[in-house]
């Protein structure tokens, strides 16, 4: 895992209060995969608050706006290049 990515999932960690493992991490190539993984953790957090916040996390951390829930952050968006 690159830079990138890795300071991409510290800043989800730090927005939700949460350790993410870094199997988990590892495991999670696409925005889809981290919220999919998110939804486990917080089953009770509506998956639109979640995908909400992770949209805001693209957008702060990396400078991403538009992109796909599928679009691996590596391959397609770019990251640790």
């Amino acid at each position: 895992m690159g830079l990138d990515t890795v300071e991409f999932v510290m800043a989800a960690e730090k927005e939700f209060g949460i350790e993410i493992p870094d199997e988990a991490a590892e495991r999670m190539r696409t925005p889809r995969m981290m919220v999919d993984w998110l939804g486990t953790q917080f089953p009770t957090l509506p998956r639109a608050e979640i995908e909400l916040r992770i949209r805001r996390l693209m957008d702060d951390e990396l400078g991403i706006t538009e992109f796909g829930w599928d679009q691996e952050f590596v391959r397609d968006l770019g990251l640790d290049c």
